[in-house]
């Protein structure tokens, strides 16, 4: 007899998960979409209380988002294999799903009946793959635990029994002399374009193998993928000094772009983090890798950054007044005012022009500056560069084509415009979706007490800042938006049911049959007797 998979659609918009679940006879493929729930909270519910293999979920959801739900499941050690709906704006947000554990993922706009039955067969054939380990391959049923350890450093928390668990599964690094390189694939849409996005798990299959070759051949190290896009390997060296770190660094490092240019054809940018003893370093170590490896935008595509070649760019040798004006414009950015951003990059732009430099290539450096100050800030943020300027850049090889300053003044102004009209655009898209959020709180919990300062503390937004947002994007204040929708919930149970009218006050959130009743008289024009009949 087939297998049926029991399969979980996750995401508060019930006309997606209706989409998914009309598009075919499912049951024919051996999969179950019967299961559906509007938020991560009510999804962990469902699989708590059902054998479900498969989970689809959304990212933006309330009171429980699609990561927090990932992290969750893979915290409680649940066996479900997990794939992503994305929109084209958020696969800054896959990447941390990846990162999380998720499986896999699919854009909205490519769900047609072929994509998502082959999203689910990949899901469940990895279930099966899984299921066989135990009998069939002890080998790869360590692999993955040592992976799963890995994400767990990363994440950071606390780990039981971690010196014992590595032990037992001969975990790769020790302690001593630990490094974490992180190697982003450069020009990744042309990857996409070449793959597709159903295809890129092959993809990401074929870099794990070949980093996996390298560290193989007595390199030694731990290996995770986090995305099609991102890897990371973590090294250690005992009982030798830091030179020696370093030239063994750099020749592992070496070794895998070389196998990754010869037999994938693609080119990476490598971070590598500086170097600490001790496991609860590895999550520090990580995000310094990640962070050195985003500066290829300052450095170039198929660069290795280390930890001192961003203290070059981040030396102080410039006169006071300068570095004060670097300061003034960062206070700008973190203020988000466009105003005063450009009020102090061109004050920046004039303490440039008052320097006494003969060529051109002299000022380089001080523009570089202002990139990495950008670039940092960006990170901070969390925004992937090549996100927010829609592109790749190798800044350095651009600045040197302009022959004036006038002409790379103009083209930093309008980086940071395209990066604050980006930053603005996701605050307004961010600010939408609280609104979105706030609604489908008040019609799950409408029978609750709800205040706005307790609606302003679950969409993350002050009373006030919440309060404004609101009445903009509805067109109506809070508590009449509130108001409606207890007094639309009373008409029902009013035709509905034969509850007394108390009763029927309780129900939608009011502890005064007086009060709601006027209410109720003056939002209906009636009173509650007299609607009821």
């Amino acid at each position: 007899m087939r297998t049926v998979y029991r399969v979980l659609i996750v995401d508060d918009e019930p006309l997606v998960r209706l989409a998914i679940k009309s598009l075919t006879n499912w049951e024919n493929y051996g999969f179950n979409l019967n299961y559906e729930a509007n938020n991560g909270k009510q999804a962990l519910k469902i699989i708590k209380e059902e054998a479900i293999d498969l989970v689809v979920t959304d990212l933006n959801m309330p009171i429980m988002d699609g990561l927090q739900l990932i992290q969750e499941l893979k915290r409680l050690e649940l066996p479900q294999r997990i794939a992503v709906l994305s929109a084209y704006d958020d696969y800054y947000l896959v990447r941390e799903a990846f990162r999380y554990g998720a499986d896999d993922y699919i854009l909205k706009p490519e769900m047609d009946v072929d994509n998502i039955l082959k999203l689910l067969q990949d899901l469940s054939n990895r279930m099966e793959d899984k299921s066989k380990l135990s009998d069939d391959d002890p080998a790869l049923t360590k692999k993955i635990l040592r992976e799963k350890l890995l994400r767990d450093l990363i994440i950071g928390g606390k780990i039981d029994d971690l010196d014992k668990k590595i032990k037992e599964l001969r975990f790769g690094i020790g302690k001593q002399n630990l490094v974490c390189c992180f190697f982003w694939v450069d020009d990744y849409h042309k990857i996409v374009n070449k793959y597709g996005q159903m295809d890129l798990g092959r993809f990401q299959t074929s870099v794990g193998h070949s980093i996996n070759q390298v560290l193989a051949e007595g390199k030694g190290g731990e290996y995770l993928s986090l995305s099609p896009q991102e890897y990371i390997i973590v090294l250690s060296f005992p009982d030798v000094g830091l030179n020696e770190v370093r030239k063994r660094v750099l020749e592992t490092v070496n070794t895998i772009k070389h196998s990754l240019k010869t037999y994938i054809n693609i080119t990476v940018s490598t971070g590598v983090s500086s170097v600490k003893t001790g496991y609860e370093h590895i999550g520090k170590l990580f995000a310094e890798s990640k962070q050195y490896a985003k500066l290829r935008f300052i450095f170039g595509k198929d660069r290795i950054v280390f930890p001192e070649d961003t203290a070059v760019l981040a030396r102080e040798n410039h006169p006071p007044s300068f570095l004060k004006n670097k300061e003034q414009f960062l206070l700008a950015l973190k203020e988000n005012d466009p105003r005063r951003v450009f009020m102090e990059l061109e004050a920046i732009f004039d303490k440039i022009r008052s320097f006494d430099v003969l060529k051109i290539e002299e000022t380089y450096p001080y523009y570089m500056e202002i990139l990495f100050l950008i670039i940092n800030f960006l990170n901070e943020l969390g925004e992937e560069s090549n996100e927010v300027f829609e592109r790749e850049t190798d800044f350095y090889t651009t600045i040197s084509r302009f022959e004036t300053v006038f002409e790379i003044n103009n083209w930093i102004k309008n980086l940071v415009g395209a990066m604050l009209h980006y930053l603005q655009k996701k605050a307004s898209i961010r600010l939408h979706r609280a609104v979105v959020r706030a609604c489908q709180f008040v019609k799950d919990n409408y029978q609750e007490e709800i205040t706005l300062p307790m609606i302003g503390e679950f969409v993350g937004l002050s009373e006030s800042h919440f309060s404004r947002l609101f009445a903009k994007e509805m067109g109506e204040n809070f508590i009449d938006y509130l108001t409606k929708i207890r007094i639309t919930k009373a008409k029902e149970l009013f035709v509905t049911t034969n509850l007394k009218v108390y009763e029927i006050a309780e129900k939608v959130g009011y502890t005064s049959a007086e009060h709601f009743s006027r209410i109720f008289k003056r939002y209906t024009g009636e009173s509650p007797s007299n609607y009821k009949g």
